[in-house]
């Protein structure tokens, strides 16, 4: 865009200040109008221009006063945007040099504090968050300030991390810091980090999640920093854990947001397998104790099962304690079933003359206790000298009380322990299964080779016979030489060679034009299928079947194209033979290829093919040669819902409209309906529009597979859905039936 001129806007005091002189009987409002846009800039990004603006308006004598004011903050902005802090200062302090509120001078300040500790200048940052008190500010503002000082204080050479703790201890104490205690241990986590107790800081990041309230950044700061930890420390079941929890407070534009996204998915099937190795291992250490050792442990359970009860009942109980005082306190006097006399001007409760509600009181027996008892334990008989007794005593009871569980009581707090050998083989096959994937996971997903040495090598010294046996040699051999231990890999290397010298392992690492022989013939067999398959796209069926006759041949018997060209060679017959050829090609397939993707893409053929033989003899063509649809994937896409009877359509198209909310919300789909068939049988299809071509609509098909019950509940709707070219829309608008369509769709779209 061009030069916004501000143009020649000088006017003498009397102008400026009398809005009577103006034209318009008020002051214009294009500067706040140009310093508007200039933050439109800053927030799309169009930097060049807003900084052109703003220094329009700086360099213009006529510029108003509060807007000379505003424009350093604007300033500021721009550079915070771009993450240029060290800029940003400067800006911010000329902002509270002009600004006349004390509220915002003291929000500037505070904002410049922030970013001289971002810069780890810790010690002029003290300094400006005691400016910021200096200004009285809200409370928050000042609690922050406070919070902030006192974490810095030992930074600023203003005193020790020891005093900086006792600050924010006392913090802690004051009732007004109720709801900023998960902000005061956060604080003080930070601050036994930085003295390099990680255990400590660990520990009081968990107690600021365990105050938190409604303040999400902290509650954030702390997951994260809490996921971090765990995860350099590679406890990656917790790490896991505390990443998925960051998620759910991170905000979503935050740069930390995507990597965490990232480690979170990485970490999943890493953090489900070391739980099933630790799973299986304690009960196979269970089921080799001895039956009074498995009582014992049962009964342990029991009273842990007992206790998280009561424990629940007990807060259960306190919470509606707490939730009826509550109530109690909020209402009138005569309401809340008291007899306290009211004084003049408002309702009060008569005070509890419990000596418990008595400060005072408390501490008064406090002294006496000390001074006759001294400083004692919290525990139980306190008193008695010979407490020995009491705790043998108490053993016995928990031995008489063990036994006292019966036989079924044991077997039901056991039932996941293996028994038989066949459990117990099980469960050292989970183990081997876990170790082997971890193997693989830490190194495709982690890039922690070392780790994946180690749990493979761990799985080789449990189970040497193990069925991962070769796959685990030879990622130990790749392990090891992407992290240059060449006699390691060597020695890995080796052993497959020798032990396993026919398989496709050992002649990679044997022959080194082994791996250029394998990618020429897969490019050759990949070049064949495609070939066949555009033979059959155009309707030479005869031609693609004999090719695929030929596959044997020319490929062997085994290779990974194998089901889809058997799956081909079905398609080809029903073009040829017919629909019976084709029901019984594809049965067969099935059959023979029971568990691929190729299996269920036939079902669904089938499926297809079944419901148009329902509908009777003689109306549905024997071959596709006869269609009047054509085959047009690069044109314009429907995707066309048939229903099977009348049904409630309003109802249905608010259920795809919420369906295309949560999995289309930027594809702007629309919806219309029709009806084919009679006035007397007319059949109701919703139409959705529309998608650029065949692939397109297709994706949407399948993503509808994928979640069926989320498009129409199956309980209400029974339909078929089919992606359809406008053209073959318009001839089942002519024939007002969707005749013929399923196979079509079934032979050139299912494929």
């Amino acid at each position: 865009p061009g030069i916004i001129s501000l143009g020649d806007l000088r006017t003498d005091v009397e102008t400026e200040s009398n809005p009577e002189s103006y034209v318009l009987k008020h002051r214009p409002a294009y500067q706040e109008g140009v310093l508007w846009l200039a933050r439109t800039y800053i927030e799309r990004e169009n930097y060049t221009n807003a900084l052109r603006l703003l220094k329009q308006l700086d360099q213009s004598p006529a510029t108003f006063d509060d807007i000379r004011r505003e424009l350093p903050v604007v300033e500021a902005y721009y550079h915070l945007k771009q993450k240029n802090y060290a800029a940003a200062i400067p800006a911010l302090e000329k902002a509270v040099a002009l600004q006349k509120d004390r509220l915002r001078k003291a929000r500037y300040t505070y904002i410049i504090a922030q970013l001289l500790q971002k810069q780890g200048r810790g010690d002029v940052a003290y300094q400006k968050f005691e400016e910021v008190l200096k200004y009285k500010p809200a409370y928050e503002m000042e609690f922050s300030a406070r919070l902030q000082m006192a974490q810095n204080a030992y930074l600023s050479g203003k005193g020790s991390p020891e005093e900086a703790m006792k600050s924010l201890e006392r913090m802690l104490k004051d009732f007004k810091n109720i709801e900023y205690k998960d902000q005061i241990y956060y604080a003080m986590a930070q601050i036994e980090f930085q003295q390099g107790r990680r255990d400590e800081g660990i520990h009081l990041l968990k107690q600021s999640l365990a105050n938190s309230t409604s303040n999400n950044a902290i509650k954030a700061e702390a997951y994260y920093q809490l996921a971090t930890l765990y995860f350099e420390s590679e406890d990656f079941v917790h790490a896991k854990l505390y990443y998925d929890s960051t998620l759910q407070v991170l905000a979503r534009d935050d740069e930390r947001y995507e990597p965490s996204k990232r480690l979170a998915a990485n970490l999943k099937e890493i953090a489900a397998n070391l739980e099933v190795i630790h799973l299986q291992d304690s009960l196979l250490r269970i089921s080799r104790m001895s039956e009074e050792e498995k009582r014992e442990l049962a009964f342990q359970l029991k009273k842990k099962q007992d206790e998280e009860r009561l424990a629940a009942a007990a807060a259960a109980a306190k919470r509606v304690q707490q939730s009826a005082r509550t109530r109690t306190i909020g209402t009138p006097a005569s309401l809340a079933g008291t007899t306290g006399a009211t004084r003049p001007g408002g309702a009060s409760t008569p005070r509890s003359n419990f000596f418990a509600y008595d400060d005072r009181a408390v501490k008064r027996g406090e002294r006496d206790f000390q001074r006759k008892w001294g400083s004692r334990p919290l525990e139980d008989n306190w008193r008695r000298s010979n407490q020995q007794s009491l705790t043998i005593l108490g053993e016995e009871a928990e031995e008489a009380a063990a036994a006292t569980l019966t036989d079924e009581e044991v077997s039901q707090l056991l039932k996941d322990v293996p028994q038989t050998e066949k459990q117990i083989r099980k469960a050292h096959l989970d183990i081997q299964t876990a170790l082997y994937a971890l193997g693989k996971l830490y190194r495709d997903k982690l890039q922690l080779n070392q780790k994946s040495i180690e749990a493979l090598e761990t799985l080789l010294q449990r189970y040497p016979d193990t069925q991962y046996q070769l796959d685990a040699l030879y990622l130990l051999y790749i392990a090891n030489k992407e992290l240059g231990n060449t006699a390691r890999a060597d020695y890995y290397k080796n052993k497959i060679i020798n032990e396993y010298p026919e398989t496709t392992y050992a002649r990679l690492l044997s022959d080194p034009t082994y791996v250029q022989q394998l990618l020429t013939n897969e490019k050759r067999l990949n070049n064949y299928y495609d070939e066949t398959y555009a033979l059959f796209t155009k309707g030479q069926y005869q031609q693609a079947y004999d090719r695929i006759e030929q596959v044997g041949a020319q490929f062997g018997s085994q290779h990974k194209l194998q089901a889809r060209f058997e799956l081909l060679k079905a398609m080809c017959l029903g073009n040829l033979q017919g629909k019976e050829a084709y029901i019984q090609g594809l049965k067969a397939f099935i059959g023979k290829y029971p568990e691929t993707p190729e299996a269920t893409r036939a079902k669904e053929i089938l499926r297809l093919l079944g419901a148009a033989v329902a509908r009777g003899p003689g109306q549905v063509r024997d071959t596709a040669l006869t269609t009047p649809f054509k085959l047009e994937e690069n044109k314009l896409h429907y995707v066309i819902v048939v229903f099977n009877g009348q049904i409630d359509l309003n109802e249905a198209k608010n259920q795809i409209a919420d369906y295309h909310r949560e999995f289309h919300k930027l594809d702007r789909l629309r919806l219309s309906n029709i009806y084919l068939g009679t006035q007397k049988e007319r059949r109701p299809i919703i139409v959705i529009r529309r998608f650029k071509n065949k692939d397109e609509a297709m994706k949407y098909y399948e993503g509808v597979q994928l979640n069926r019950d989320k498009f129409l509940d199956p309980k209400q709707f029974q339909y078929e859905l089919f992606p359809i070219t406008q053209n073959n829309y318009r001839e089942i608008l002519r024939a007002k039936s969707i005749e013929g369509y399923p196979e079509f769709f079934a032979l050139h779209y299912l494929n």
